[in-house]
């Protein structure tokens, strides 16, 4: 793949990143679309069984991804870098709530927040 991308030339190489890039997250982009017009069928569905996720499984489970990604020449050291307290705090507000009703009630909802 690198070889591959050292032989075009820095545009065509920018241009063939953004069209996989694209084709990759094009579910996630029309799953968050949808989640941000309230259209996901799922989205007030109540899950039992939600627990909080901690920082550190969290961590751990991108860790694993990057790991995955590298080993298949997805991702570079970059992927996955924290900076200050942007994941414990996205995290956090997946747990909020009013009235004893959780605001990500789902794994849907949940996903779509961190996302």
């Amino acid at each position: 793949m690198f070889q591959e991308q050292r032989n075009r030339s820095t545009g065509d190489f920018q241009q063939g990143c953004v069209t996989r890039l694209i084709q990759d997250f094009a579910r996630s982009w029309d799953l968050l679309q949808a989640y941000d017009e309230q259209a996901l069928s799922s989205i007030n569905t109540v899950q039992s069984g939600m627990r909080a996720i901690e920082l550190d499984e969290a961590l751990t489970g991108m860790n694993e991804l990057k790991r995955a990604l590298m080993a298949k020449e997805k991702a570079t050291d970059l992927f996955a870098q924290v900076r200050g307290n942007g994941l414990a705090s996205t995290l956090g507000t997946i747990e909020q709530g009013f009235g004893g009703e959780l605001s990500n009630p789902n794994i849907a909802s949940r996903s779509a927040h961190l996302l």
